[in-house]
């Protein structure tokens, strides 16, 4: 069983993280995401051609509920932590 937190984030700032993640997908920047995803237990290649990022935009981000984002932040190589849990405010 792994030790959990639970960290706040800004909407804004879980808006641009997503964002900034399915670019990085889009573009297969693997070293970027090995780099800031910290998802080191996982093989980078196969974790990023497997991800289907949200494809969706600010308008369409900013339409979410505060737990969707949250959700989507709690996703391998969008989560800043594997050890943390988002409460989006």
């Amino acid at each position: 069983m792994s030790i959990q937190s639970t960290v706040e984030m800004s909407r804004d700032l879980a808006i641009q993280h997503i964002m900034e993640i399915d670019q990085l997908i889009l573009d297969k920047n693997y070293l970027e995401l090995e780099t800031i995803s910290h998802e080191l237990d996982w093989d980078i290649r196969s974790l990023v051609d497997s991800t289907k990022p949200t494809g969706a935009n600010k308008d369409t981000l900013n339409r979410w509920t505060n737990t969707m984002l949250g959700d989507q932040m709690d996703r391998p190589l969008y989560r800043l932590s594997p050890f943390d849990n988002y409460d989006i405010v």
